[in-house]
């Protein structure tokens, strides 16, 4: 039976991996691993109202107009974090028996505990696309002195074809975990951007309804993911 050229492509992209060693089938698992997270990621953010905030910034151009209640109303038809950080906001700050500095370190409670959730699955694609070249770079290894063991013991009679073929497939596994990580961290820095707009969008929004009530501190709320204090920290050298 004469096979397809899709299929013959396949079977020859399979038997490719095969050769790869054990630590192939590793990768797969992470690559499998990060597809599905990407997709829960995406549907998370989606969820979140990361590509739709124009409900929350309608309510505080309703709080600045003094409707407080049709303000209120849109803020409570949404559970997405900025509605939620701005109805803290709000609850906090139009209450005149709590102070500006209680009503700054209740939304910045609430803010980071909402920026906790946006991060949520981000460490663990940032550990794939760290881990996956690495595993890659101990596979070439591990395939280069097998490769090496195969020529000791064809003695005087090694030649450069059985040479090439064992480097050749020593280096699949540094390939596969490269193009893993690749996309795993592109991926990785496309959900923190988006994160880090929905928190600087409450910022703003929290500020704006802080000024309004003349409860806005020496300082304004500023909320920040884990990621960012890691990397404000490297800045640092702590």
């Amino acid at each position: 039976m004469r096979l397809s050229s899709s299929q013959g492509g396949r079977m020859e992209f399979f038997d490719m991996l095969a050769r790869g060693g054990p630590l192939i089938y590793v990768l797969m698992v992470l690559s499998v691993t990060t597809v599905a997270m990407i997709i829960a990621k995406f549907f998370q953010l989606r969820k979140a109202g990361a590509y739709r905030a124009s409900r929350a910034k309608a309510a505080v151009d309703s709080i600045m107009a003094g409707k407080y209640q049709e303000a209120w109303a849109k803020l409570a038809e949404s559970e997405t974090p900025l509605c939620r950080i701005c109805r803290a906001a709000l609850q906090c700050c139009i209450d005149e028996n709590v102070a500006a500095g209680e009503a700054e370190a209740e939304i910045l409670r609430i803010g980071n505990r909402e920026a906790r959730v946006l991060e949520g699955g981000q460490r663990v694609l940032f550990a794939i696309a760290n881990i996956s070249p690495l595993i890659g770079l101990l596979g070439t290894v591990l395939g280069m002195i097998q490769a090496f063991a195969v020529l000791q013991d064809a003695g005087a009679q090694v030649s450069p074809a059985l040479l090439a073929g064992g480097i050749w497939e020593a280096l699949l596994t540094t390939a596969f975990g490269l193009g893993i990580a690749i996309y795993t961290l592109i991926a990785y820095h496309y959900f923190e951007g988006k994160g880090d707009a929905i928190l600087a969008d409450a910022k703003d929004l929290v500020t704006r309804i802080q000024i309004h009530f003349g409860k806005a501190g020496p300082q304004s709320v500023t909320l920040v993911t884990k990621s960012q204090q890691a990397a404000a920290g490297a800045d640092y050298g702590v």
